[in-house]
């Protein structure tokens, strides 16, 4: 008998202790604009692809890239992966992605994993320039001996297509990369 009190009383405390979070966490939601992004790039089929004609070569032979998002749990925050394709065919996934919003640092985090080991950590923002908003990503890149570099994405968003552009940090100053346009598949 008493332990079917005490079991009571733990569940209880558990589901007031949930309710209690869930609450929370209702109170302060993510900030608008990372909500949009998020929807925005999960529509349909989550999946975006981009030409790679321009840096094809014999260590690099991928006609296209895709990236393809996901609701996480709860719909707080998304997942993704970029892959390569050939021949309109799916041959590599590179990198994972996860995206949310931090509660208490109130910034949207990025996180990058590829399948050598090297992690990418970063904040996402909301930049508005020029009568457009840009979505900048600028993250730490981590390699397993422990050296690291940085890089900065801007995200131009359009109805159905999106425009990359990635720089590197060097010697003070962010150096453009490349450029992609995403179409949605």
């Amino acid at each position: 008998m008493k332990n079917i009190k005490l079991f009571s009383f733990w569940t209880l405390f558990l589901l007031l202790l949930s309710v209690n979070n869930f609450a929370q966490n209702k109170t302060e939601p993510m900030p608008k604009w990372l909500t949009e992004h998020m929807t925005y790039m999960t529509e349909g089929t989550g999946v975006w692809i981009a030409d790679n004609s321009k840096y094809e070569s014999e260590n690099e032979p991928f006609d296209e890239y895709g990236t393809e998002w996901k609701w996480g749990i709860g719909k707080k925050g998304i997942t993704g992966r970029l892959f390569a394709l050939k021949d309109k065919k799916e041959v590599a996934t590179f990198w994972e992605f996860r995206m949310f919003w931090h509660p208490k640092k109130r910034k949207a985090v990025l996180q990058q994993f590829s399948g050598s080991g090297i992690v990418g950590i970063g904040e996402m923002r909301n930049v508005e320039t020029g009568g457009f908003t840009e979505r900048m990503s600028e993250m730490t890149f981590y390699n397993l001996d422990g050296t690291s570099w940085k890089d900065l994405h801007k995200v131009l968003e359009k109805p159905n297509e999106h425009e990359t552009t990635s720089f590197k940090f060097d010697d003070g100053s962010w150096i453009k990369q490349r450029n992609y346009v995403w179409k949605r598949r």
